[in-house]
C-alpha cells in the first residue's frame, strides 16, 4: 500500500458545514484523497459533495442507508488506497498546517501506528477551548519533535479525543476489524482502546490540528443521549477490552461504567440489572462471578452500590 493518507469523512445532514471541511484540506497533495460516506442523509448533504467533487475537486462520494458513524467510517476505510487514515467529522475543519504534519511524519517513520495530535473546540459563546494531548498522559512530550509512546496504556489517549486529531495505519484498522458498528455513541472510546492494545508505535505532538464547533443538540451523542440501548452497547463491548490494563487505568474505566449504570437505573428500561443486581447482591465478593456473563465482579459491586443509593 503506498505511502499517503486517506480522510474519511461520515457525512449525515451536514449540508450547511461539508463544504468548509472539504475546504481545509490542502488540494496540491497527490498523496492524499478524500472519502465521504454519505450515511443515508436527509437534507442536501450528497448533493453539495457532488457539486463541489464536480467543480472544485475529486473526491471518492460513497453512499448507504442510516447505519451510523462507526459503519461509514468503516466503509470509507475499507476503500481507502493510503498507508494511513485520518477520520474527520463533517462539521469540523483541520487548522492550516495539519496535513503537512501529518504526511512529513509518515515519510519520516511510515512504521507509525497511531499518531495523537491536540485539539480545540469552539463553544456556543464561541469561547476557544484547547485540549493538549499532553494534559492526557502521564509523561512528558518534547515541545519540538514527536515523541515516542512510552509503552504503557493510557488511558487519557482514549477519552474525550477529537476526530481528526489522531492518525491510524492502514494495516492497524485491519488488525483490530475497525469501529465496533453496534456502537452509535463513544464508538471513538472504544475504537481506541483496541487500537493502543494493538499498535506496534505510536508517536504523539501537542500540535493543534483540527477546530471543532460544538453547537447545542448538535451532536449525535447529544441526539441520542437518552437511548438507554447507546450505553448498554458500550458496556458490553468495553469490559471486554478493559481486563487486562493495570488497576488505575481500568479503574477509570469503571468509574465511567459505574456513572452509567447509575443513569440507567434513573430509567425504567433498566430495570433487569436492578433485578439482577439484587438478585445476586450476596455474591458480589466472588471473583469469578459475572452480571449476565458480562460484568466482572469489581463492576457488579459498583452496579450494587448504584442500587443501593437510588433506592434510599
Amino acid at each position: 500500500m503506498q505511502p499517503g493518507l486517506s480522510v474519511v469523512i461520515p457525512l449525515f445532514n451536514k449540508a450547511g458545514s461539508v463544504k468548509r471541511c472539504l475546504d481545509s484540506i490542502p488540494k496540491d497533495f497527490a498523496n492524499i484523497e478524500i472519502i465521504v460516506v454519505d450515511d443515508g442523509s436527509t437534507d442536501d448533504s450528497l448533493e453539495v459533495v457532488r457539486e463541489y467533487a464536480s467543480k472544485t475537486r475529486p473526491l471518492n462520494i460513497l453512499s448507504q442507508v442510516n447505519s451510523g458513524p462507526s459503519s461509514a467510517r468503516n466503509k470509507g476505510s475499507r476503500e481507502s488506497v493510503f498507508s494511513h487514515i485520518i477520520y474527520i467529522d463533517a462539521d469540523d475543519v483541520f487548522l492550516p498546517g495539519a496535513m503537512e504534519l501529518f504526511l512529513d511524519l509518515i515519510a519520516m517513520d511510515s512504521d507509525v501506528d497511531l499518531a495523537f495530535t491536540s485539539f480545540q473546540e469552539i463553544g456556543t459563546s464561541l469561547k476557544k477551548s484547547v485540549f493538549l494531548i499532553s494534559d492526557k498522559i502521564s509523561f512528558q512530550l518534547d515541545p519540538n519533535e514527536w515523541t515516542a509512546h512510552n509503552g504503557k496504556f493510557e488511558s487519557g489517549l482514549t477519552q474525550n479525543i477529537q476526530a481528526g486529531s489522531f492518525m491510524i495505519s492502514n494495516s492497524l484498522f485491519n488488525k483490530i476489524e475497525g469501529f465496533n458498528e453496534q456502537l452509535r455513541c463513544w464508538e471513538v472510546t472504544h475504537f481506541l482502546v483496541k487500537a493502543i492494545k494493538s499498535s506496534r508505535k505510536t508517536l504523539l505532538k501537542d500540535t493543534i490540528t483540527v477546530e471543532s464547533e460544538r453547537q447545542e443538540g448538535n451532536s449525535l451523542f447529544e441526539q441520542r443521549k437518552d437511548k438507554t440501548e447507546d450505553k448498554e452497547q458500550y458496556i458490553k463491548a468495553l469490559v471486554p477490552l478493559i481486563y487486562d490494563l493495570s488497576n488505575k487505568e481500568r479503574y477509570r474505566y469503571i468509574k465511567e461504567i459505574e456513572y452509567l449504570l447509575y443513569y440507567y437505573l434513573q430509567n425504567s428500561l433498566y430495570q433487569q440489572y436492578r433485578k439482577l443486581a439484587l438478585k445476586t447482591s450476596n455474591l458480589i465478593q466472588s471473583k469469578e462471578l459475572k452480571l449476565l456473563g458480562l460484568l466482572p465482579a469489581p463492576i457488579l459491586s459498583l452496579l450494587w452500590g448504584t442500587v443501593r443509593r437510588v433506592r434510599k
